[in-house]
């Protein structure tokens, strides 16, 4: 079997400014558990789980859609 018959072949990204609500909403929608975070170019930056959003809510108390994904990610370097 090959790499490619079971690799996701659309993925669906972020930005660093988007809010944690729309990782939140992506990941309901396409039933998965991070999502990649690009740059303006579309290279990877970091990545955003399903668990660093339920910390932050949790820690920060605040609306997701106010959360800035970047404070949370978790960055490629």
């Amino acid at each position: 079997m090959q790499v490619g018959q079971l690799m996701t072949k659309r993925v669906y990204a972020c930005g660093p400014d988007d809010s944690l609500h729309t990782a939140a909403q992506l990941m309901w929608d396409h039933d998965c558990g991070c999502i990649p975070v690009v740059d303006c170019d579309e290279r990877l930056i970091g990545i955003i789980t399903d668990r660093d959003l339920a910390v932050s809510a949790h820690l920060r108390r605040g609306a997701l859609a106010d959360i800035p994904i970047g404070d949370v990610m978790q960055t490629c370097v």
